[in-house]
């Protein structure tokens, strides 16, 4: 059924997107040949050459304050303690599974769920992403150059349409440089720009 649906998406040129955290789920997304695996707290390595083959993205949307404080809201919702116990378990083993994701060449992107929490958490998830194991230039690149290159759309290259974030300082030393870009650009106009900063042609 799942494998259908996402076939008839394809055919229409779409994206899939599946939102999975149990072993179940994950094994039926990565099966049907999804597109994205988000949260994926189920994934394991025998999903990896499944998921690189079919270029299916992971979206760890990884949660500040890890299996404690995921725990605790399950608690709150009422989830029995063998559930909990299994998310913890398993949130607890993620950062290892992603490092080795990325090591075998699963492509690993940046998402915060925006919506279920506050938007504007990128920098927070590349932060946890390169605490996790990714190099820091891949951390970066999950929630930017590869994340674009994933979905189809151009970077800094000839022709293309001019999108960019500046930064006064390299991010690659201090990911917290994130934080405060000095120029944002989408499509050739500028959204932001800090005060001491000047373009010029």
């Amino acid at each position: 059924m799942l494998g259908n649906a996402v076939a008839q998406v394809h055919a229409a040129g779409g994206r899939v997107a599946v939102h999975a955290v149990g072993p179940e789920a994950v094994d039926a997304a990565v099966a049907a040949g999804v597109d994205s695996v988000e949260h994926g707290w189920a994934v394991t390595d025998a999903h990896f050459e499944a998921m690189r083959a079919g270029n299916v993205a992971l979206v760890p949307t990884l949660m500040p304050g890890g299996s404690d404080a995921a725990c605790e809201f399950a608690a709150a919702m009422g989830f029995s303690a063998e559930t909990r116990e299994w998310m913890r378990e398993t949130l607890d083993a993620q950062p290892a599974t992603l490092a080795r994701a990325h090591a075998v060449g699963v492509t690993v992107l940046a998402g915060t769920d925006a919506g279920q929490g506050p938007h504007g958490a990128i920098v927070d998830q590349i932060t946890m992403l390169a605490d996790a194991g990714l190099p820091v230039t891949s951390a970066i690149g999950a929630g930017s150059w590869t994340a674009r290159r994933w979905l189809g759309l151009a970077c800094l290259e000839s022709g293309a349409p001019a999108d960019l974030v500046l930064y006064g300082a390299d991010p690659c030393a201090d990911l917290d440089v994130l934080r405060r870009p000095i120029l944002i650009v989408m499509d050739g106009q500028v959204i932001e720009s800090n005060a001491g900063f000047a373009m010029r042609d």
